[in-house]
């Protein structure tokens, strides 16, 4: 009788052994999919709001830029006309 109770004893403490070693290895791959998911998500969020920020900046920005740099090549233009009038004199 003490035999079969050490060896039911030991058998749940084998097993209970097995349990844990495997939840110990199991559970951390869970969590690292949990954490992948929810990077994904940030990353997918992340790239949304830089993709709306650039086509802001090329709408409202990038028109304005232009003019100015069309200003700056007409005053450029202007000056170098009036040196080159000043200079032939």
């Amino acid at each position: 009788m003490q035999e079969t109770i050490n060896l039911v004893i030991s058998i749940v403490t084998l097993g209970a052994i097995i349990f844990a070693i495997y939840k110990y290895f199991h559970e951390p791959g869970i969590k690292n999919q949990e954490k992948i998911q929810e990077m994904e998500i940030a990353y997918n969020l992340k790239h949304e709001a830089i993709d709306k920020a650039l086509f802001e900046i090329q709408q409202n920005h990038l028109p304005h830029i232009e003019e100015c740099l069309d200003k700056i090549g007409n005053r450029l233009t202007r000056i170098e006309t009036i040196l080159n009038e000043r200079s032939e004199k």
